[in-house]
């Protein structure tokens, strides 16, 4: 994320500087609008935006909500925020962004999920999936909770919702202190899933995502980290086992597959 954040104008650099230490979530999506790759970013501070890839145009920025930590694009251009409320869970919104014939966003409206920490899009059902501190939710794109799907985290605390790109019907939820699959057609938390003998008993997962081709990657704690995020990340690899890699001074905190797809 530092390149595209680095390559904007250098009138702007404290500003940068800020929302390089303070990233939440970083997404990459193709939009239609601009007709190219994108990725998206939301950062603890308030600000959300849409960068050109490869390029590194800045082509959307606000401030969103309190604490964002999560974003999503849909198919038509509409930008959708999860805020956790920063520190204030009961602040926790997910706010949806509509997109202007000139290219920028009003909120059309906002729904209130106690820290809510992740959202994605599902395109099969269209709908979004978002979750909280104590839940995963479902909810139609004019901000309607749909009755009848979705599932209580049972420890709480979630921080992090993708889709499981190696099973269409689930998506991966890391709250503290471990790994649970979801099943949309169950509307179940799972304890028992592939490779969940690893990462179930996950430390703390602050993030996970997946590949299609089975390789799994998150950020997690273990028992020598004590700064506020951790130095590493992790990945699991089919027949390979588990791969750390590690970087001085860093501070990572969620692991995001450089895939355009949403499930």
């Amino acid at each position: 994320m530092s390149y595209f954040l680095q390559n904007r104008s250098a009138e702007r650099s404290e500003r940068i500087m800020l929302l390089e230490n303070a990233l939440s979530e970083v997404k990459v999506r193709y939009c239609h609008y601009h007709k190219s790759r994108v990725v998206l970013f939301c950062n603890s501070r308030g600000t959300v935006g849409m960068i050109d890839y490869p390029s590194g145009k800045c082509l959307w920025e606000d401030m969103v909500g309190v604490s964002p930590h999560a974003i999503e694009l849909l198919p038509n251009g509409d930008i959708v925020v999860g805020a956790s409320g920063g520190g204030d869970d009961t602040k926790g919104r997910i706010h949806y962004l509509t997109l202007t014939e000139d290219g920028t966003y009003t909120q059309a409206w906002e729904f209130v999920l106690y820290g809510a920490h992740g959202v994605v899009y599902d395109p099969k059902e269209n709908l979004l999936w978002a979750s909280g501190t104590n839940d995963v939710v479902a909810l139609t794109l004019t901000g309607k909770q749909i009755e009848g799907k979705g599932a209580r985290i049972p420890c709480g605390y979630g921080h992090d919702l993708m889709a499981d790109l190696r099973d269409p019907d689930k998506l991966l939820v890391s709250p503290s202190p471990m790994v649970y699959q979801f099943s949309k057609r169950h509307n179940e938390m799972l304890e028992e899933y592939p490779d969940s003998d690893v990462l179930h008993p996950l430390l703390r997962a602050k993030g996970i995502s997946s590949f299609p081709d089975g390789v799994v990657v998150w950020v997690a704690y273990d028992r020598h980290t004590s700064s506020e995020h951790p130095d590493h990340f992790s990945a699991l690899w089919p027949g390979k086992g588990v791969i750390t890699y590690r970087e001085e001074n860093a501070g990572f905190n969620k692991a995001r597959v450089f895939l355009e797809q949403y499930q």
